[in-house]
C-alpha cells in the first residue's frame, strides 16, 4: 500500500493531505501537524459536526482505493482540545455506511493520533485569525 490520510469537516471544508508513504501498511506521519480551530457553537443545520480522517491507498489514476475512515464528533474534539488523551488515541478504521459496499471492501486497520492543546501565541497566523482563535478550542492533531 501506499497510504495517505485526507482531514476534513463533515461540511466537506478540507484542512489537511499528508504526504503519500510508498510500500508500506505501517505508515508514520510523525513530521505532519494540523492545527484545528474548534467551532464551540452548533452549525446552522444542526447537523453534529464531525472531524473526518479518511486513510486512502495512493494509486496513479486518481485518489485511490479508500482503506477506512476515523471520525470525531465535534463534542470529543472539545473534550481533547480542554485535555488531550496523554498517549493518543488509535482506533480501527471505520466503513462509511452510506457509500456502496464496493468502495469499502478494504476498509481494515487502525489510525493512531496524537492531540496537543493548542496556544494562541503557538500559531503562525494573520492577526484577524488569532482574534477569531481566542474565541475558539485550538487542537493539535
Amino acid at each position: 500500500s501506499d497510504p495517505f490520510v485526507e482531514v476534513r469537516w463533515s461540511t466537506g471544508k478540507f484542512l489537511h493531505k499528508t504526504k503519500a508513504i510508498n510500500d508500506t501498511q505501517d505508515p508514520q506521519w510523525d513530521d505532519e501537524v494540523v492545527v484545528l480551530h474548534i467551532p464551540v457553537e452548533i452549525n446552522e443545520n444542526l447537523a453534529e459536526l464531525e472531524l473526518h480522517c479518511d486513510v486512502w491507498d495512493k494509486d496513479m489514476s486518481g485518489k485511490g482505493e479508500f482503506l477506512g475512515r476515523l471520525a470525531f464528533t465535534q463534542k470529543t474534539l472539545l473534550e481533547y482540545a480542554d485535555k488531550p488523551p496523554k498517549k493518543g488515541v488509535e482506533l480501527p478504521l471505520e466503513k462509511v455506511m452510506t457509500w456502496n459496499a464496493a468502495k469499502n471492501k478494504l476498509v481494515q486497520g487502525t489510525l493512531a493520533l496524537g492531540f496537543t492543546k493548542g496556544e494562541d501565541e503557538d500559531a503562525d497566523a494573520p492577526d484577524m485569525l488569532k482574534k477569531r482563535m481566542k474565541h475558539e478550542p485550538i487542537i493539535g492533531l
